[in-house]
């Protein structure tokens, strides 16, 4: 993911602090037309239960045969 911290990594391991926040993109894309059908940005970690709900639920008027999700 990307971060959204300004802190230098290595001054972030020397000081013992770990980076833990960071941007986490969430996106679903018809790959027969390549169109972008819903997508999500959050800061991190979290789940992708959240994300994958809601997706489901906006994709269905396109009227998809199968999703995929890793």
């Amino acid at each position: 993911g990307f971060t959204n911290d300004y802190a230098d990594k290595y001054y972030a391991i020397i000081r013992a602090k770990e980076r833990k926040s960071y941007v986490k993109n969430h996106i679903a894309i018809d790959i027969k037309t390549r169109l972008i059908l819903n997508y999500a940005t959050q800061r991190g970690p979290r789940s992708d239960t959240k994300f994958a709900i809601n997706s489901i639920r906006q994709t269905k008027k396109y009227h998809p045969h199968y999703i995929l999700a890793d």
